[in-house]
């Protein structure tokens, strides 16, 4: 027995007092002995507050036999997961496959070994031991997990701005609890829209924590501020401290007066524009080099998208387009045609209609973050 540590607790179940007592004797020193002379008590015993972390049970008993003992403790989940050894005499060997078959760990035949039983008890102790230990992590990461997914949703826009010249939508969806895709919507008093689009390499807890840390950074964005300027700023913040990860980062500016959208891309997918008179989509394919990869880095000049009613702009993550289709075609060529068919609906619904495609053609798991901002002018 380990000292300062209360020790596992055995639950002894046979009729004959003679039986229990040989148990106890073998197991006294070390365990915390139970008894119990029907399955009745053994019942009432293990869904009690004092619990036993194993039962020695023995088969042959009246009223309730040890096979029909242990099938009512596997079918409660409050005991289900308590390890049950049968005891059986040597003639009823034969009968080892029914007690496996009702939940049964193991078997120990009469007459007992005491060094047999004794290392039987401790290695399938040790066994529970681990797997209660395994589940307590496993509750405890899963708790930590949804605490930091409501975290994260805190970080996303509860709702697109209130424009009176533009429409804007979005659809968000992580791989995992928690990813590394981020957008945000940020507004002066001239009615200028500041758009940031992010996409942190890898999944999981260190992307979302790359989030959390490029969140502290973009918060107190203002339209005023350069872009340039500040993703210079924000590259030699984020090269010191991401490790081997980069940032993907598209920040821009919806100017309602003048109906565009100024915008620098450091290593996003291409915004694609739909050109309404034309019907055209353009590709702004000039893009820099992603954040934080680098101490010193060289972006382009900022782009500007003017809009003109009926267009459409579509700004995205690379999961929304890199994911392949049943049928191998690239989910790009896909959504473009898709999108050829809807193109006179507003953005929130083709969006709408962008995601399901994806969901369908990934049997409802993507295997990236998703996030696409659709934007157009306002109907006058």
């Amino acid at each position: 027995m380990i000292s300062g540590k209360q020790p596992p607790t055995i639950l002894v179940v046979d009729d004959q007092p003679i039986n229990i007592r040989i148990l106890t004797n073998i197991l006294k020193d070390d365990y915390r002995i139970l008894e119990a002379r029907s399955g009745r008590d053994a019942l009432e015993i293990a869904a009690g507050t004092d619990r036993p972390d194993l039962i020695l049970l023995d088969i042959r008993m009246p009223e309730m036999n040890g096979y029909e003992l242990c099938r009512r403790l596997k079918r409660d989940p409050s005991t289900a997961d308590i390890p049950v050894i049968m005891v059986t005499a040597i003639d009823e060997e034969t009968d080892h496959g029914r007690g496996f078959g009702v939940g049964a760990v193991d078997y120990i035949t009469k007459p007992v070994h005491p060094v047999l039983l004794q290392a039987r008890v401790r290695n399938h102790l040790l066994v529970h031991t681990q797997k209660r230990e395994l589940r307590e992590q496993v509750a405890r990461f899963e708790r930590e997990m949804a605490l930091a997914k409501s975290f994260q949703e805190h970080f996303l826009p509860k709702s697109t701005p209130d424009s009176p010249a533009f429409t804007m939508s979005y659809f968000h969806r992580q791989k995992e609890a928690i990813g590394g895709d981020l957008l945000d919507f940020f507004e002066d008093n001239q009615g200028r829209i500041g758009v940031m689009l992010a996409d942190v390499s890898g999944h999981g807890t260190p992307a979302a924590l790359i989030a959390a840390i490029l969140r502290s950074y973009t918060v107190k964005l203002e339209t005023e501020t350069p872009l340039g300027d500040f993703l210079i700023r924000l590259n030699n913040e984020l090269s010191g401290i991401i490790g081997n990860n980069f940032v993907a980062l598209l920040l821009g500016i919806l100017n309602p007066a003048t109906h565009s959208f100024r915008f620098i891309n450091a290593g996003i997918c291409h915004p694609v524009h739909y050109r309404s008179e034309s019907g055209d989509l353009v590709y702004y394919r000039e893009n820099g080099t992603a954040l934080g990869m680098f101490p010193d880095i060289k972006l382009p000049a900022p782009q500007e998208i003017f809009l003109k009613p009926g267009d459409r702009l579509f700004l995205y993550t690379d999961g929304v387009i890199e994911i392949p289709t049943r049928d191998g075609e690239e989910m790009e060529a896909r959504l473009r045609d898709m999108f050829h068919q809807i193109r006179w609906r507003p953005v929130s619904e083709v969006l709408d209609i962008f995601q399901e495609l994806i969901m369908d053609e990934t049997n409802r798991n993507p295997p990236d973050d998703l996030t696409c901002i659709g934007i157009s002018l306002r109907d006058v």
